[in-house]
């Protein structure tokens, strides 16, 4: 039986360029060097499949809602719960495309006393693309080597397991299905893996 996608969500940010994370001595040169991003993404809890992504400059103030629109469309559905970290945009974000539309949808803030509502998962993928964001030297949002990172991520593993696999694709050819996804999502701005 194939797991279904979308249930159960976690929302997380990462900043993936700047200065958070190198010394303070070096904050100062980097600042004016290089531009903060964050990477707001969304994923599916059982599958681990990556259902959206957004690249902006800022945290404070982040609108959700389109990261969140994606995720219904690419999920297929409204997912029954929904944990963060406690950003306040994701509350608002919920509010309006969520719950607007099943009152019974859950939004849940990742805390530290509740073991069944971690989003450690969410965390841990957040440092797979930081490892792979360093490799790359990526510095613009619209890198084509984002989506490809995420194309990789869900469909591609050296160990024969990857989010994908829980999902089944009817088509005759795999790999031309993924690949032709692939060059539809770079060619329309907005599109998500």
């Amino acid at each position: 039986m194939p797991v279904r996608t979308g249930e159960h969500v976690a929302a997380d940010e990462v900043c993936v360029s700047g200065s958070d994370d190198e010394p303070a001595s070096d904050v100062q040169t980097t600042e004016s060097k290089r531009k903060k991003l964050y990477l707001f993404s969304t994923t599916d809890i059982q599958t681990r499949f990556c259902l959206a992504f957004e690249m902006a400059d800022h945290k404070d103030g982040f609108n959700a809602t389109n990261l969140l629109k994606d995720t219904k469309k690419q999920a297929g559905k409204i997912p029954a719960v929904f944990i963060s970290d406690g950003l306040p945009s994701y509350s608002a974000a919920h509010r309006a495309v969520f719950a607007a539309k099943n009152p019974l949808d859950k939004h849940s803030v990742h805390k530290r006393c509740l073991p069944q509502q971690q989003n450690n998962f969410q965390e841990r993928f957040n440092g797979t693309f930081r490892r792979f964001q360093s490799r790359q030297h990526i510095s613009n949002p619209d890198s084509p080597l984002i989506m490809g990172f995420f194309v990789y991520y869900n469909h591609f593993s050296l160990h024969e397991r990857t989010p994908a696999a829980g999902i089944i694709i009817h088509c005759d050819d795999e790999w031309k299905t993924i690949i032709g996804n692939a060059s539809l999502a770079a060619r329309t701005k907005g599109a998500r893996p």
